[in-house]
């Protein structure tokens, strides 16, 4: 897997304003176990359910990418401390080819205990192979502060929406997946705390290839 990223932007804090890449392999067992890097997660349902669930770990920080463009460095942007979640996801498909969905994300970080994560989302068809989605977060208090900056207060944390495409067709049994996500960061307090200083509204491009090797 490839994956290159205009920007790296984290629920709607900037960590990175320049073009950032990384490469490696994401190793798939049976459809059901996933292992990318640090994070591993599990589902025992499959693409084709209508309702579907996934349980994992997940570990994040926000330090300068292994790969980045420009001349950027690090600032106020990357004062966190790493985090280690577990997460879990459910999501309901329905309508025309189950093509629409609906459902919400939760995450608890065990790692510095700053709290509860939570989002809800939903998506809609547009042309084929094309999709859009909303999604909209409610933080603990400890999170968004984490997230945002010292000020940051719990709530609604960020918003976003964004456009995906698929292209099937690519040499060698591979995938490319593109998206544009605007992010806004909500509250007063989140736009103006520290780690935000209302930079608070924000695009990012995204372009993922994926090849089967097996």
């Amino acid at each position: 897997m490839a994956n290159y990223n205009s920007q790296q932007v984290y629920r709607g804090a900037v960590t990175w304003p320049k073009a950032t890449a990384i490469a490696g392999p994401m190793l798939i067992f049976y459809d059901r176990l996933f292992v990318a890097g640090p994070n591993i997660f599990y589902t025992p349902t499959t693409r084709l359910d209508d309702f579907q669930w996934r349980v994992g770990v997940n570990f994040w920080d926000d330090n300068d990418p292994p790969i980045h463009f420009g001349d950027h460095e690090e600032d106020y942007r990357n004062k966190r401390s790493s985090s280690f979640e577990l997460q879990t996801q459910f999501q309901y498909n329905f309508g025309w080819r189950k093509r629409f969905n609906a459902g919400a994300f939760l995450a608890r970080e065990v790692k510095e205990n700053i709290g509860l994560h939570s989002e809800v989302f939903l998506g809609a068809p547009l042309l084929p192979f094309t999709s859009v989605q909303a999604r909209l977060s409610f933080s603990e208090k400890k999170m968004n502060k984490y997230l945002y900056g010292p000020t940051g207060v719990s709530g609604a944390g960020y918003s976003s929406f964004s456009f995906n495409g698929i292209f099937p067709f690519v040499p060698w049994n591979g995938m490319i997946m593109v998206n544009y996500t605007r992010f806004i960061v909500l509250k007063g307090e989140n736009k103006t705390a520290d780690y935000i200083r209302s930079d608070d509204i924000n695009d990012v491009v995204s372009v993922r290839l994926f090849w089967n090797a097996l």
